[in-house]
């Protein structure tokens, strides 16, 4: 892999120049274009330049340090003649077009398809006798792809900011070392640390733009006192651009993209149900038969049960159980190898109810009961002991994930389960029927009014609604909001009337059955703690 680490300088007199440049080069390329192997070995400079004179992917000529490391990394002062121009270009782009940020220091990418993606880090240093007391650098790093310089992005702002910072720490100390040193002088009015009680002028605009010296700046060995500056720059470019080979070799292909798209953040339910559509689909394509349900007796030792049903059929068997334990308040107990994933599904089951019902642990070191948390994120390596936990009023979701993400998911428990109203609104909203939710809850006026016409529009002109994240939480909180209310009303009748009759009566004047009564009672739960 050919890479090139650019060290660009704009000179108040010169213009913008590469002033050192460090390149990377593959023995294979050499191998190839009929040069012999080079290696630690074989270091005679004047050789290896000949070598290289011959071969048009290497830019630079007259090498000055060399590394050998799987590949050949050389620098030098110098360019060949045919790309002084289009560095140079590049130099002036980096340092005086792109915009960089407030302070013009720090990183920026810029490019295009034809002449490459470029990686700079823009800076300045003090020098005492430049003009306005600062001269400015960048470290560019050159690259024919924005897909290995933005993934690497984090790891070269780092990697540069810390040779950055060893510079403007060194060329500080520098410049206020020659300040003190003058500051005796008469002609230290030119400096910025002058005493102003010392009777001289003062500093004015004129003068601080001035060049401070006759001839061209110092070198940055001399300015830096560093004499081995240019030997460790080597040693530092050699090391970014060893490290950023091996990151982009580590990158994943397109086709392992796709297979690791599963691992995107989980934001709303149909992505959830798309998710365990896509797993329950996996798995039964490779069995025939999926053991993604357990149901059975409550036993000591339960049997796994293998369900003959279509993935489709599975899918909807899964989604109606987990979200009918999800409203009546049964504990869910969501077990992984991902952490972030658990608590990610966790998050989005966690938003179909009041947060006033919520009891929530992570990542506890022990099994906790029900009525310790409702809802229970634990890893792998914690037991379950059959004593303490009854999969009666349960639930265990336990999410097998690898590197490439989740790969099966599987349900265990051994309850009863109801239809019920709520149940058929969250399902509905779990498979993007958002028309037929807006027409079928009471609660569709609380819609926003620009959603409320938007679905109106769509439902007149008999069209697909396109799948939302934002509509869907819009309608999750109006059918929340529907319900609390609801929870609310059960309250009352409690309170002035405990026959079962009048229950029955308002569960009637709701539109609910016997059904639906787990669920208020343990959303009016909800309602105490928020009030106590």
């Amino acid at each position: 892999m050919n890479n090139i680490l650019l060290f660009a300088h704009f000179c108040e007199s010169d213009g913008p120049s590469a002033l050192y440049c460090t390149q990377s080069i593959g023995n294979s390329y050499l191998n190839e274009n009929g040069s012999r192997k080079l290696d630690g070995s074989n270091t005679d400079v004047s050789e290896l330049n000949d070598t290289i004179s011959k071969l048009d992917k290497i830019i630079i000529q007259n090498t000055e340090f060399v590394t050998f490391d799987h590949n050949m990394f050389l620098s030098s002062h110098q360019l060949k003649p045919q790309y002084i121009s289009q560095f140079k270009s590049l130099s002036l782009r980096a340092l005086s077009v792109e915009y960089v940020g407030p302070g013009r220091e720090g990183p920026v990418l810029f490019g295009d398809d034809n002449n490459g993606y470029n990686f700079a880090y823009v800076f300045k240093i003090k020098d005492s006798k430049a003009r306005g007391f600062a001269r400015w650098f960048a470290f560019l790093l050159i690259d024919p792809s924005l897909t290995s310089l933005t993934m690497s992005w984090a790891f070269l702002q780092k990697a540069i900011f810390r040779i950055v910072k060893t510079i403007k720490i060194r060329s500080q100390e520098v410049f206020l070392m020659e300040n003190s040193r003058h500051q005796t002088n008469n002609l230290t009015s030119n400096f910025l640390l002058h005493r102003t009680s010392s009777g001289a002028a003062p500093l004015t605009a004129d003068m601080f733009r001035q060049k401070r010296t006759q001839g061209p700046l110092r070198v940055l060995p001399l300015l830096l006192q560093y004499p081995t500056f240019f030997k460790e720059l080597h040693e530092w470019s050699t090391a970014i651009l060893k490290a950023f080979s091996e990151k982009v070799s580590q990158l994943p292909t397109i086709s392992e993209c796709e297979q690791i798209k599963t691992t995107r953040p989980i934001k709303s339910l149909h992505q959830l149900s798309d998710l365990f559509r896509t797993c329950v689909t996996r798995s039964f394509n490779q069995s025939g038969a999926s053991p993604v349900l357990s149901n059975g007796s409550n036993t000591s030792s339960p049997t796994q049960t293998k369900l003959e049903l279509s993935p489709d059929t599975l899918h909807r068997k899964l989604m109606h159980i987990l979200l009918y334990n999800v409203i009546v308040g049964n504990q869910i107990i969501i077990r992984g190898d991902d952490m972030d994933l658990c608590e990610n599904v966790c998050e989005i089951l966690l938003n179909c109810v009041p947060s006033a019902c919520i009891r929530m642990i992570r990542d506890p070191s022990e099994y906790q009961p029900s009525y310790v948390a409702n809802f229970l994120v634990i890893s792998r390596n914690v037991s379950l002991p059959e004593s303490q936990v009854d999969f009666t009023s349960s639930l265990l979701l336990d999410l097998q994930a690898n590197a490439k993400g989740l790969r099966n998911v599987y349900v265990r428990y051994y309850g009863d389960t109801q239809t019920t109203v709520l149940g058929l609104s969250l399902e509905r909203l779990c498979y993007q029927r958002y028309l037929e939710t807006l027409y079928i809850q009471n609660a569709r006026d609380d819609l926003s009014e620009e959603d409320h016409y938007y679905l109106y529009y769509r439902y007149k002109q008999k069209q697909e609604v396109v799948p939302n994240v934002d509509l869907e939480q819009s309608m999750l909180t109006c059918i929340k909001e529907d319900w609390l209310s609801k929870a609310k009303l059960l309250v009352k009748a409690v309170k002035i009337s405990i026959n079962s009759s009048a229950v029955e009566q308002l569960l009637k004047l709701l539109k609910l059955t016997t059904r639906d009564l787990p669920i208020l009672r343990y959303w009016s739960t909800g309602l105490w703690r928020k009030n106590t």
